[in-house]
C-alpha cells in the first residue's frame, strides 16, 4: 500500500514534468485526496501548488512507513530480548531457542510476506511438541 502511494507521487510527479493535463493528472488516487484537501481549506489548487504538496505528501507517507517499521522492529527486540533474558535466567543456551537455518532461510523466498517471529515460533513449536515456548514452558526445561 504504501509502496503504491509512492509509486503514485512519482507518477505525479513525472506528468507534472511533461505539463499534462487536469484530466490526466486525476486519475492518480493522491491527487484527488490533495485536490480535495485543498478545497476543504477553502484554496484554489494549481499546478504549481500541486507540485508543492507532493513532497509534503512524500513526507508524510514515509513518516507512516518508518513508524510501522520502527514498530515492527521494536516488536522483534523486545521478543529477543525476552528469549534471551528467559534463557539467561533458566541457564539455558539463547542459540538453542533458535530454529535451525532452512532453504528459505538462504534464499530469502517462502516467508517473505509473513512476520519474521513466526518462522521463529513455529519451528520453537515443533520442537516442544506443539506447545507454544513462553515462561512456562522455558521454566519446565529448566
Amino acid at each position: 500500500m504504501v509502496l503504491m502511494a509512492f509509486q503514485q507521487l512519482s507518477t505525479v510527479t513525472q506528468q507534472l514534468i511533461r505539463r499534462k493535463a487536469w484530466a490526466e493528472l486525476n486519475e492518480q488516487l493522491v491527487v484527488r485526496v490533495i485536490t480535495k484537501m485543498f478545497e476543504r481549506l477553502g484554496l484554489v489548487i494549481t499546478k504549481r501548488k500541486l507540485g508543492q504538496a507532493i513532497p509534503v505528501v512524500g513526507v508524510v507517507i514515509g513518516a507512516g512507513l518508518n513508524a510501522s517499521y520502527l514498530q515492527s522492529v521494536g516488536r522483534d527486540a523486545e521478543l529477543a530480548y525476552r528469549m534471551c533474558f528467559l534463557a539467561e535466567k533458566h541457564g539455558l543456551d539463547p542459540s538453542d531457542l533458535a530454529p535451525p537455518p532452512t532453504a528459505d532461510d538462504a534464499t530469502g523466498a517462502g516467508d517473505y510476506n509473513r512476520h519474521p517471529g513466526d518462522r521463529r515460533r513455529r519451528a520453537a513449536e515443533a520442537r516442544t511438541g506443539g506447545r507454544r515456548p513462553g515462561v512456562l514452558t522455558l521454566f519446565v526445561l529448566s
